[in-house]
C-alpha cells in the first residue's frame, strides 16, 4: 500500500469520526466535572511507558546471549522483510512504526491533553490500550540479542517463570478485579433485611453530582448500575458519588425521618465513600450510641451495617 493510498484512508476515517468530534466538544464544556485525578507528573509518564519492563527484557535477553556459543549468536537481531501478498517485499520500517505507534500514542496524548487542557485524563485504566505496544517493544529488545531458533523455547521459559511467580495460587478463581460487587450484594442478602430496611447506595461514579444526582434518581440507571445487576433487599436510598450540600440537607432529613426510627440500616458501596458516610451518621444526635458493624472482603466495595442498641 502507498503512502498515498494510506493518506486516502486515514482521511476517510477521520470524515467518519466528525459527529464523534462534534459530540466530544459538547461534553469537553463540562470535563472538569469529570476529573478523578491530578495531573500527571514526568515521573507518572515515564512509569507508564513501562521502560521498567522493556530495560528488563533487553537486559535479559543480552545476559543469555552471553551462555549462547558464538555461531549460534549469529543473525539476532537481524530484520527478515516478509515477501507480501503481491510478490513485493514488506517495508522493513513498518512493523517498528506501528509497534512505536501502539506504545507511545496513548500515553503521549493523554498527558499532553491533561497539561494543554488542565483536565487530568491520566487515568490507569486508559493507559491500558498502550500496554500491548509496551510488551511487542520489550520483545523487540529482547529480539535483538537472540537469534530466531531460540525465540521459541525462551519465550516459554519466560512464560513458565511469569506464571510461577505471579500466579495466584492460593486461589481457584483468581480475581481479575478489585471491586467484588456481586460478592457485597451476596452478604447483605444474607442479612434477611425486612424491606422498608434503609439501604444507603452512593454511586461509584463520579458523574453522580447535583444536578445529574438527585434523591429521586430513576432505576434502572447508569448511575447505579450494579443495583440492576445485582438487586438487594430492603429500602434503596440514593447517594451521590462525594460529599455536598445537597447531599447533606438530604442525609439529615433522612437520618431525622427514616434512620432513626430503624432498628437498623446498611451502608454499601465503594470503600471511601461508606466510611464517609459512616462516620457523618455516627455524629449526628439522634443516632447516638449506634454500633456498626464492618465487612472488608470484598475489594475496594465495603458493607457497614448499624445497628440500635
Amino acid at each position: 500500500m502507498t503512502w498515498k493510498r494510506v493518506a486516502v484512508v486515514f482521511a476517510l476515517l477521520g470524515l467518519a469520526l466528525l459527529p464523534v468530534l462534534l459530540k466530544a466538544l459538547t461534553l469537553y464544556r463540562q470535563a472538569g466535572a469529570h476529573v478523578i485525578v491530578a495531573l500527571p507528573s514526568l515521573r507518572d509518564l515515564l512509569l507508564s511507558l513501562k521502560i521498567g519492563l522493556i530495560a528488563v527484557c533487553g537486559g535479559g535477553a543480552w545476559l543469555v546471549s552471553r551462555a549462547i556459543p558464538n555461531r549460534d549468536r549469529e543473525g539476532a537481531g537481524r530484520d527478515r522483510p516478509q515477501a507480501s501478498e503481491t510478490g513485493g517485499t514488506a517495508c522493513p520500517t513498518t512493523a517498528p512504526i506501528l509497534i512505536l505507534a501502539w506504545w507511545l500514542c496513548q500515553p503521549l496524548c493523554l498527558f499532553g491533553f491533561s497539561w494543554l487542557t488542565g483536565n487530568s485524563v491520566f487515568v490507569a485504566r486508559y493507559l491500558w490500550l498502550a500496554l500491548p505496544g509496551a510488551a511487542m517493544v520489550a520483545t523487540w529488545a529482547a529480539a535483538r540479542f537472540l537469534p530466531a531458533a531460540h525465540w521459541k523455547p525462551l519465550a516459554a521459559a519466560l512464560g513458565v517463570g511469569v506464571l510461577l511467580l505471579n500466579g495466584q495460587w492460593t486461589q481457584a478463581w483468581p480475581w481479575h478485579h478489585n471491586s467484588d460487587w456481586r460478592g457485597a450484594a451476596h452478604m447483605i442478602q444474607e442479612l434477611r433485611l425486612d424491606p422498608d430496611t434503609p439501604v444507603i447506595c452512593p454511586s461509584p461514579f463520579i458523574e453522580a453530582k447535583p444536578p445529574v444526582w438527585r434523591p429521586d434518581y430513576p432505576l434502572p440507571g447508569f448511575l447505579y448500575a450494579h443495583l440492576g445487576v445485582y438487586p438487594l433487599p430492603g429500602k434503596i436510598w440514593l447517594f451521590p458519588f462525594e460529599d455536598s450540600p445537597e447531599a447533606e440537607v438530604y442525609a439529615r432529613q433522612l437520618s431525622g425521618q427514616t434512620l432513626n426510627a430503624s432498628k437498623r440500616f446498611v451502608l454499601y458501596g465503594g470503600q471511601g465513600q461508606v466510611d464517609f458516610w459512616r462516620d457523618w451518621f455516627a455524629g449526628r444526635p439522634e443516632l447516638a450510641g449506634w454500633s456498626n458493624e464492618r465487612f472488608r472482603t470484598f475489594g475496594d466495595v465495603e458493607v457497614v451495617v448499624l445497628h440500635r442498641h
